[in-house]
């Protein structure tokens, strides 16, 4: 084995394991400190920019109800404004397009979701309808998204508190539903998938060592 593909394997093994920190985080279920102390930033940084708390907060403690520490996908149903609605006192308050609002939001979250280990596992448009007859709602896109555990999410939710990310959400969304899920059956293993690349990738050393050979 020659030196360089030893320090090949030992670089691929070191992401690999940063892969695995960051994918599979802790598992713990947030303590009761780390949830009063989170409420409580949330609400602090709500205050200080000006929104409205109370309903928020109620689904902040409607998802931490189901905290167990493992990860789990975030449902969202998303209708977008035919017009975009920012507050007059906004720097974007002329803004007309639900779309370009919406790239600022998603352009925002993206760094901060990924941060916390998690990760769109789909965005899908709308393609007509079905059995819907006691919901007469409609939709525009359906997302799923990966967190790797309520205690992520609430940390990048207390860190877009800090700024006005949220008010390019709301100026793009008409109505909107979310909801956890766990996964019982899916198809799509990212974490599966990744050490595969990483098997393949520490098997071409060898490979080609014994293409040398012949």
């Amino acid at each position: 084995m020659t030196l360089m593909s030893k320090s090949y394997w030992v670089i691929l093994s070191l992401l690999y394991v940063i892969f695995l920190f960051w994918y599979s985080g802790s598992g713990e279920k947030m303590t009761s400190k780390e949830i009063e102390l989170g409420v409580n930033t949330l609400k602090e940084n709500m205050e200080k920019n000006g929104r409205e708390n109370t309903e928020f907060l109620n689904y902040v403690n409607n998802l931490i109800e189901t905290d167990d520490g493992n990860e789990f996908i975030m449902v969202n149903l998303i209708k977008y404004r035919e017009i975009a609605k920012y507050p007059e006192s906004s720097k974007w308050s002329e803004e007309t397009d639900p779309m370009l609002a919406d790239a600022r939001y998603v352009d925002g979250l993206m760094p901060k979701l990924i941060k916390n280990g998690g990760f769109p596992l789909l965005v899908s448009t709308v393609n007509g309808r079905f059995i819907d007859e006691d919901n007469p709602e409609s939709w525009d896109v359906v997302a799923l998204i990966r967190y790797r555990s309520v205690k992520d999410m609430m940390n990048m939710i207390i860190e877009m508190s800090e700024t006005d990310l949220s008010l390019h959400k709301w100026a793009s969304i008409e109505k909107t539903h979310v909801f956890p899920a766990q996964v019982q059956i899916g198809l799509f293993l990212p974490k599966a998938l990744v050490t595969l690349v990483f098997l393949i990738l520490a098997s071409i050393p060898i490979l080609i060592k014994r293409t040398k050979s012949k």
